[in-house]
């Protein structure tokens, strides 16, 4: 049977600061130039969600697989290590392998959470930080969600990776604001995620290709 590990608990020695010399934004034109910004900053309204009724959390999740995948997604599957360990083994390391991804997808949801509220204070449109807004709360139910998984379910959450945090870093200590919309991107990786353009003409421009997906709920 797997023992859980204690559950990581993030302190203030734990937090990740970062100095940034953006400008905040403001804008007194109220007249709208894109309609289609205004159109999904609309469908961004009527599509909130909350996680903690959409989600049945009584569930149980088997404590040996708990999201029931195959073993062909763990790192060491397919090699002399993995034909080499018992099944007690297999079984930690698969445990482990899927709290490390979702850790990250965790931390991935809070970097998206802070590059959208960073765009909202940036972008100089008003529809703009309309929708950019709609998207800050989006992130904050993704975080809530994983969150709650993480902590509930499996009991355990890893610190955030190397790679991400310097994504991160990158992203945020820049002083462009459209420096951060790719980083917005890479942070909130979830295909069929909700997330804002990748490239900030589409926030700026009066025309959206494609603008419907982008107010997926995720």
């Amino acid at each position: 049977m797997f023992h859980a590990l204690p559950l990581h608990r993030s302190g203030r020695g734990d937090a990740l600061e970062i100095s940034s010399s953006g400008e905040v934004t403001f804008t007194w034109d109220y007249d709208a130039r894109s309609d289609e910004l205004l159109k999904l900053y609309s469908k961004g309204k009527q599509e909130q969600w909350d996680a903690e009724q959409r989600i049945d959390w009584s569930l149980p999740v088997d404590p040996e697989d708990p999201m029931q995948m195959d073993d062909q997604v763990v790192p060491l599957y397919g090699t002399k290590i993995w034909d080499k360990l018992s099944e007690k083994q297999r079984v930690e390391l698969r445990y482990h392998s899927q709290v490390f991804n979702l850790s990250q997808f965790l931390h991935g949801e809070q970097g998206a959470l802070v590059c959208a509220a960073r765009i909202v204070q940036d972008v100089p449109r008003i529809e703009s930080k309309f929708y950019a807004a709609t998207q800050v709360m989006d992130e904050a139910r993704h975080v809530e969600a994983y969150r709650r998984l993480l902590t509930e379910k499996f009991k355990f959450v890893y610190p955030i990776s190397k790679p991400l945090k310097t994504l991160l870093e990158q992203a945020l200590s820049d002083k462009r604001w459209d420096f951060t919309l790719p980083g917005h991107a890479g942070a909130d990786r979830r295909p069929g995620a909700g997330r804002l353009p990748a490239h900030p003409r589409l926030l700026e421009e009066s025309a959206v290709p494609g603008g419907e997906r982008l107010c997926d709920a995720g």
